[in-house]
């Protein structure tokens, strides 16, 4: 039976049977839908697929910016000790300074 043939690949995962033979009024309404079906469901399926595997790109878009915002806050840090230290340096000499002043 061609019809259950199709069914049993169907429920089996495979979306390549289609029911081939000629029929006429009933059964050529049931083989139409049946391999619309699997036509629809195949579409669907690459659908799906084509959806992950734009969200596979997209998150991995996400990852590489979160990575370079690390990076770029990781050297914003750095660059703000410096700046901090060359700070306490300067007011330490503004200081000595200002002692020397007082002094002489």
């Amino acid at each position: 039976n061609e019809v259950k043939r199709v069914m049993v690949a169907l429920s089996e995962g495979d979306l390549t049977q289609k029911i081939q033979g000629n029929y006429q009024g009933d059964f050529k309404v049931l083989q139409e839908a049946v391999d619309d079906s699997i036509d629809k469901l195949n579409e669907l399926i690459t659908g799906i697929k084509g959806s992950a595997d734009l969200i596979n790109t997209a998150a991995k878009e996400i990852a590489a910016g979160n990575t370079n915002l690390s990076q770029r806050t990781e050297e914003q840090a750095s660059s703000l000790e410096e700046t901090a230290s060359s700070m306490e340096e300067l007011t330490s000499t503004v200081k000595q300074n200002a002692d020397n002043a007082r002094q002489a």
